[in-house]
């Protein structure tokens, strides 16, 4: 008896920590797209990164189809590293999602040349849903 009463607390802080994971930053699953798209979850929020190449004039816009599971909160371009005076490297383009109400949408990303004649490029289409938990889940739709 005195050990299941020492280890119920031990067990209860030990579920709280674990859950509590989520929503503090760790990690908590990792998703390897099409075409070099990465996806790295952390329980309700996740980044999605994409190789683009910006010195091109190629631009990855993205589109969901329910933007009520699904809420942009963050955008950024990063240059790969490289020596210094070289020109025309890529990088990645990098999205921050936060989850929003359950269910599922659709986000499909393009990469194009954003003006008027511009050339299309790659198409990457994944299906993201919210769990009733308030996590996020990926699925590839290619």
């Amino acid at each position: 008896m005195k050990y299941g009463t020492l280890l119920l607390p031990v067990f209860a802080a030990g579920v709280l920590f674990f859950t509590g994971c989520a929503s503090t930053g760790a990690v908590t699953g990792t998703y390897e797209g099409p075409k070099g798209m990465n996806i790295t979850i952390y329980g309700d929020s996740c980044t999605v990164s994409l190789e683009a190449n910006a010195t091109t004039g190629y631009s990855w816009e993205y589109e969901l189809s329910d933007p009520e599971v699904l809420t942009c909160t963050g955008s950024e371009y990063k240059e790969n590293r490289h020596k210094k005076g070289m020109v025309g490297t890529g990088g990645r383009q990098y999205y921050t999602f936060k989850a929003g109400k359950q269910g599922s949408t659709v986000i499909v990303f393009d990469y194009a040349q954003r003006w008027n004649g511009g050339n299309q490029g790659d198409r990457i289409m994944v299906n993201a849903a919210v769990s009733p938990a308030g996590t996020i889940v990926f699925a590839s739709n290619d």
